[in-house]
């Protein structure tokens, strides 16, 4: 009868064993599919070039659930007085156009991006914020910038 006994609690043990796991990996699914709750950054590996500008490799959008928006980069020009505009662009998985990151400080162009660079020997750190619509952040799944000098 102990025996019986012993086995029958073995079989308990693993079955709730069994059943824990079971929940905690449904559980990290579920966390899997709403990571949608965690910010998006995408980076340039590599230097853009528009007329006498540059911003180099490692410029980033960093995306929010919210509908918030931070990048960073580091631009120049080889000449004086030149500005950096840049329009940055959300796509969905097939690289369809989603919309545009809005920076809400043009009056002529929401979603136009500047950075003034008066000094050609100079490299300038550029962070900007910007919104863009919330409803979208699921469907992001890549950024593309057009860039002007």
């Amino acid at each position: 009868m102990t025996i019986r006994r012993t086995a029958l609690l073995r079989r308990c043990r693993t079955l709730i064993v069994a059943i824990g796991t079971a929940l905690a990996l449904l559980t990290a699914l579920g966390g899997t599919a709403q990571a949608q709750n965690f910010a998006k950054t995408y980076y340039w590996n590599y230097d853009i070039h528009a007329g006498d500008c540059t911003m180099f490799h490692g410029a980033s959008w960093t995306l929010n659930p919210d509908g918030t928006a931070r990048f960073y980069g580091v631009v120049t020009s080889s000449d004086d007085n030149d500005a950096w505009l840049m329009w940055a662009n959300l796509k969905n998985s097939s690289g369809q156009h989603l919309g545009r990151i809005v920076a809400n400080t043009h009056w002529d162009d929401l979603t136009k991006f500047v950075f003034n660079l008066p000094d050609s020997s100079r490299q300038y750190v550029w962070q900007q914020n910007g919104t863009f619509n919330a409803s979208l952040y699921s469907q992001v799944a890549s950024m593309s910038l057009d860039s002007h000098c």
